[in-house]
């Protein structure tokens, strides 16, 4: 029997008062379109997803805590709303931000031996549209302010859970410029 090895996302958290206003979007959009990809999940900007077994998830903590290790904290922001065509929409980060984190995400994926061509980063408010439901999203927070801004000061990492679908079983937490690294 070959068992598929467990999901892993590491992820940039933003505070939890930005993460309750990204849910409080989710909840506003489910009224207006229904269910979409992503209304349950936790505000995050994905940095990399990896499966990992047991053996695996070690060397992966310790490479992701070596990386942190030698990053400075940034501030970073946002500043509007948009889409990737017609299938998510996302608060997009102010153009020094997504400099910012798209080089983070290319150099941690540098790191260990991967190539990525464009990192997009971004935060999503939902996924798996189309363009009717797309369209009503963008006429819906037309007029909401998405300015804000917070310390990125670290990576969370996360188990996806086949219970509830969702990456939200805790693993890691990894602090720049640190030399520690708190697991749960």
């Amino acid at each position: 029997m070959n068992k598929e090895k467990p999901k892993y996302l590491l992820a940039v958290m933003p505070s939890l008062e930005i993460s309750s206003c990204v849910n409080e979007w989710k909840q506003s959009l489910i009224k207006e379109i229904g269910r979409f990809g992503s209304d349950k999940s936790l505000a995050h900007i994905t940095v990399m997803g990896f499966n990992a077994d047991s053996n695996q998830l070690s060397l992966w903590i310790n490479g992701i805590s070596t990386f942190c290790n030698n990053q400075p904290n940034h501030d970073i922001g946002f500043n509007g709303f948009a889409s990737f065509g017609s299938y998510a929409y996302y608060v997009k980060p102010d153009n020094s931000s997504e400099k910012y984190l798209n080089n983070l995400i290319r150099n941690i994926h540098h790191h260990f031996g991967f190539k990525i061509k464009s990192p997009k980063s971004h935060m999503t408010i939902a996924r798996e549209l189309d363009e009717v439901r797309i369209e009503r999203a963008s006429k819906l927070f037309k007029n909401h302010d998405a300015d804000f801004k917070f310390l990125c000061d670290g990576f969370t990492l996360r188990k996806f859970n086949e219970t509830n679908k969702q990456y939200s079983d805790l693993i890691a937490e990894f602090k720049f410029s640190e030399q520690q690294l708190k697991l749960f």
